[in-house]
């Protein structure tokens, strides 16, 4: 065995361009449109050959490619910085869909064609170039079906040739390609288990027989009849004998159950890891790709089956099939906690709670990703507005490269939780989520696939000072604003509340007038063709002529009830007096929301910490309370999963005692400890969540002693949580 040659040849004969089409909820007979798409190369051993590449393996992908698609397929690979050699066959490449139905349903359903036979002279052309590749390579990984125009000897050729050039062989293939492979003793073949009972389905009844047995009736993956027990014991003898005969490991997916192997000595499972499925597309294929990586390494079966296992997960927790991260770096801690399958509860903790038998409100001390899938249970479509400050590009934790973002750690931590996020919200419901000039555009690729590009509702805009402050920048410019994103869960039925008119939007009351705020409207439309109308001024008999959209009457009955301003010279024209009062609607939003300091607001928060520094860039309370104001009334909920110093349960607190809401709040935050030797810590806080829970009861205690004695205190309680394996 050539044990100092780390590359990989992965090869497939029948590619693949995948459409991959993400609907909220699909409708049997109505137009469905999506929340989000892909448009992917694909195929088994193109996608085994993208995890491998990830998994910082050095892979070539060897295969056939015709038609007028072969240019966007190789363009797409090279997006994928797969390394593709190719040969010409004049056959048009297949197309693949998968639907993911986000409703009820919760299915993903994958549509196939049957592809174009080769033209004459590809097998010679395709074994000619494996031939050549196979010396440069250490492990071969042959994948998936034959395309029509293929022999059906070609495959075990392949396999003979890689045995004989001493290469390590792992083979995802089915029927008499597997069976007439397997003399030549691949290292590992890896069918999933119905591809197995498909192929050998006249042993395993034989072998039923022997046992004494009924054969099991086998069906279609998912309708095997008898007990599980009764299959595993039937497919368990097989697979010892064949592997024991033809010198090969056996390796079984079963979808979410456990994996089924053997080495030939004993016969084992291996838990598969459970994940929040997002498209289980070529979850097999990264299992291949994982084992592969492992059996090129000369690890033990049982390590390339767990590493096999954890490339599925990776791959189901993800949008694009054949997919798992950025690299090859052993999985983060956090990325492994997202698919741990261990069932988590909510604890109360009554005594770190406030009013717990009549508040509405909920803060839970734990981590996010499992606190949403708890809050589904209950909360699921009845979230009002989700707003949330995540953490941004600015450390070690999260930086990644730009055109790699479907990949990035930055990118899997928020693309389950916004997932899970759109699940909660009601249809009526929007996240509203704060970003910087790093973040921006890259959120707003996660969230086109997420909600869908239709639901993206603003880009909204705010000032965190007024000017320049301390010392000058490199570049003499100084960034003073930051954005909040703006998705629905549907934008049809979305839409703000608006903004109270007042004083504030240009009404005063500068004569007494009794009839309240006024301010000027202009009467002259200069330049429109509109008709020509008189206003006789009746304190001086002057007349004034003006082009606008009003009648003589109307214009006759402002001046008798006093509404119209005269100038005093010709060189200007009258006004008309709007009355705040007469106003029926709101006033529109505009994305550039003005200044909300962010120091008036890091002082307001020590303020309420008796000048004490807890806790460092807040995001502005009343920045918070504006969106809530324009977003939500009466009892809607409002969440933060995110939640840090509580800036958005303070707000919702507040806002309800501005307008007398029942508006109820849900906090989430993570028990992150606090910087040693910060303020926070010397004054005995131990995490970011203490801090948090103690604002939510400092600020409630400030409410309820400014509404005073014969006020309405809203419900300033909470009801504390903790999360439990």
């Amino acid at each position: 065995m050539n044990e100092s040659c780390g590359r990989l040849l992965s090869v497939n004969m029948n590619p693949t361009l995948q459409k991959t089409l993400c609907f909220n909820r699909v409708i049997s007979g109505e137009v469905n449109r999506t929340a989000a798409h892909r448009f992917d190369a694909a195929g088994k051993g193109l996608n085994a050959a993208r995890v491998l590449s990830q998994l910082g393996k050095e892979v070539v992908y060897l295969t056939q490619l015709g038609g007028v698609f072969r240019p966007v397929f190789l363009d797409l690979c090279k997006r994928d910085n797969i390394n593709v050699h190719w040969v010409e066959s004049d056959s048009a490449i297949r197309f693949c869909y998968t639907i993911i139905d986000g409703g009820e349903a919760q299915t993903v359903t994958e549509l196939v064609e049957e592809g174009e036979p080769v033209a004459a002279g590809t097998e010679g052309r395709l074994l000619s170039a494996y031939t050549e590749l196979l010396p440069s390579v250490g492990t071969v990984i042959i994948s998936g079906t034959k395309a029509r125009g293929f022999s059906n000897t070609l495959i075990p050729e392949m396999v003979r040739l890689a045995r004989e050039h001493r290469k390590r062989i792992v083979l995802d293939i089915r029927g008499n390609d597997l069976k007439q492979s397997l003399p030549f003793s691949p290292d590992v073949i890896k069918p999933n288990l119905f591809e197995f009972i498909d192929t050998f389905t006249t042993e395993l009844e034989q072998y039923a027989r022997e046992l004494g047995k009924t054969p099991p009736d086998y069906k279609s993956p998912g309708e095997l009849s008898g007990d599980e027990e009764g299959v595993k014991e039937n497919v368990a003898s097989l697979a010892l004998e064949l592997a024991e005969k033809y010198g090969t490991k056996i390796v079984l997916s079963r979808g979410k159950r456990p994996v089924w192997y053997t080495d030939g000595n004993t016969f084992s499972e291996a838990p598969v890891e459970i994940v929040t499925l997002i498209n289980t597309t070529g979850c097999g294929d990264a299992f291949t790709g994982g084992l592969a990586a492992a059996v090129n390494e000369g690890l033990s079966l049982k390590e390339a089956v767990e590493l096999g296992i954890r490339c599925g997960s990776l791959n189901a927790g993800l949008l694009k099939p054949g997919t798992i991260r950025e690299n090859g770096k052993e999985l983060p801690d956090d990325k492994k906690e997202r698919y741990k399958s261990d069932k988590k509860t909510l604890v109360p903790c009554k005594e770190e709670s406030v009013d717990w038998e009549t508040t509405q409100n909920v803060y839970i001390e734990g981590e996010n990703l499992k606190a949403l899938k708890l809050l589904k249970e209950n909360y699921s479509a009845k979230i009002k507005m989700i707003y949330i400050d995540p953490p941004y590009n600015t450390g070690n934790k999260f930086v990644y490269n730009d055109s790699l973002l479907h990949h990035s750690a930055w990118y899997s931590m928020m693309y389950p939780r916004l997932m899970l996020a759109r699940d909660l919200l009601r249809d009526d419901g929007a996240v509203f989520i704060s970003i910087d000039d790093n973040e921006a555009v890259n959120l707003r690729k996660i969230c086109n696939e997420v909600f869908g590009e239709a639901h993206f509702v603003a880009c909204l805009n705010w000032n965190t000072k007024k000017a320049a402050q301390g010392m000058a920048t490199q570049n003499m410019i100084v960034c003073n604003h930051e954005y909040v994103l703006v998705y629905a869960k549907d934008s049809s039925l979305f839409k703000f509340l608006g903004i109270d008119r007042d004083k504030n939007n240009g009404f005063s009351n500068p004569d007494n007038d009794p009839r309240g705020l006024w301010k000027r409207q202009y009467l002259q439309r200069i330049g429109q063709g509109l008709p020509k109308r008189e206003l006789k001024d009746p304190d001086t008999g002057r007349v004034f002529v003006i082009e606008t959209p009003y009648t003589q009457e109307k214009i006759n009955r402002w001046i008798e009830e006093k509404r119209i301003l005269f100038p005093k010279n010709n060189t200007q024209y009258p006004v008309r007096k709007e009355f705040l009062r007469e106003y029926k609607n709101k006033q529109q939003l505009v994305t550039s929301l003005g200044l909300y300091a962010t120091k008036a607001t890091t002082e307001k928060l020590y303020s309420l910490f008796n000048d004490k520094k807890v806790f460092t860039n807040p995001k502005p309370e009343t920045l918070i309370a504006f969106l809530v104001r324009v977003t939500t009334a009466g009892s809607d909920i409002v969440l933060d999963f995110f939640s840090g110093s509580a800036t958005t349960a303070h707000a919702v607190m507040q806002v309800n005692a501005e307008d007398g809401g029942m508006r109820q709040f849900i906090m989430v935050q993570i028990s992150e400890a606090c910087a040693p030797g910060s303020e926070a810590a010397r004054l005995g806080y131990k995490t970011i969540s203490e801090i948090g829970k103690e604002r939510i009861r400092r600020a409630g205690k400030k409410i309820k002693e400014d509404t005073g004695p014969g006020g309405q205190t809203p419900d300033i309680g909470f009801r504390v949580y903790t999360i439990t394996e």
